[in-house]
C-alpha cells in the first residue's frame, strides 16, 4: 500500500477532509489508522485492495433493481425477443479509457487557453 500512498492521501482528503501529512500533529497515528481501516466502499484505497469493494451497496442494489425490471419486462412480453435483455454487471472490468492530456509550453499559453474557456460561456440572461 505504500506504493499507492497517494490513494490513501486522496481518500483522507475526499472522505474526511483531512490532510494525511498532518497525522501525528493534528491527530494521532492511531486515529489515522482507524480512519483508514474504516474508509467507505468505493474509496480509491479499497478499490485498489479489493475489487469487490469498488462499488457501494446502493450501487449494487440499484443495478439489481434495474436488472430485475428488465427481466420482468422480457418475461411479461412472453420472451418475444429471443435475446435476453442486457443486464448491468458491476463486477465486469471497466473498459480502459484513454486519458486526455493537454500540455502547454509556457504559462502564457495556459492562461490564454483558460481565458478562452471563460469567454466561451454564454452570457447570463437578465
Amino acid at each position: 500500500m505504500l506504493k499507492h500512498a497517494d490513494l490513501l492521501e486522496a481518500d483522507f482528503q475526499r472522505v474526511y477532509g483531512l490532510d494525511l501529512n498532518d497525522a501525528g500533529r493534528s491527530y494521532s497515528w492511531l486515529h489515522a489508522a482507524n480512519l483508514a481501516a474504516n474508509l467507505p466502499d468505493g474509496s480509491m484505497s479499497w478499490t485498489y485492495i479489493n475489487r469487490m469493494r469498488t462499488r457501494t451497496l446502493d450501487q449494487y442494489l440499484s443495478a439489481a433493481a434495474v436488472n430485475a425490471v428488465r427481466m420482468l419486462k422480457w418475461r411479461m412480453d412472453g420472451y418475444q425477443s429471443k435475446a435476453k435483455p442486457e443486464l448491468i454487471n458491476l463486477n465486469a472490468k471497466p473498459k480502459p479509457q484513454k486519458p486526455t492530456v493537454v500540455a502547454f509550453d509556457t504559462p502564457e499559453q495556459l492562461m490564454r487557453q483558460l481565458g478562452r474557456a471563460r469567454m466561451a460561456l454564454p452570457a447570463a440572461k437578465e
